[in-house]
């Protein structure tokens, strides 16, 4: 089980949930993650404090339908989204 965070949770609209995923490479077609939601009887696993700690790099909010989107630490260009697709710029 992955640690989580819900931050916002609307059954009837827009939900809010920050995951600690270890590691997906890009460009694989094998790793993902599931998400499972909606029984009301489950117990919660949600482990806030273990999704942010000291040591990460970045946060990414990827809202944008257009133009560019800036590193959150730093303010470096990391990527340029299109019509909601990101997509990696090197250097």
């Amino acid at each position: 089980i992955l640690s989580y965070e819900v931050e916002r949770w609307n059954n009837l609209g827009d939900s809010l949930i920050w995951v600690k995923v270890p590691a997906i490479a890009a460009n694989s077609t094998t790793e993902y993650i599931w998400m499972y939601y909606g029984n009301a009887n489950a117990n919660s696993g949600e482990n806030i404090n273990d999704v942010w700690s000291n040591n990460y790099v970045g946060v990414y909010h990827l809202e944008e339908t257009s133009g560019l989107s800036k590193n959150s630490v730093d303010g470096t260009l990391v990527s340029e989204v299109s019509s909601g697709i990101t997509r990696n710029i090197s250097g």
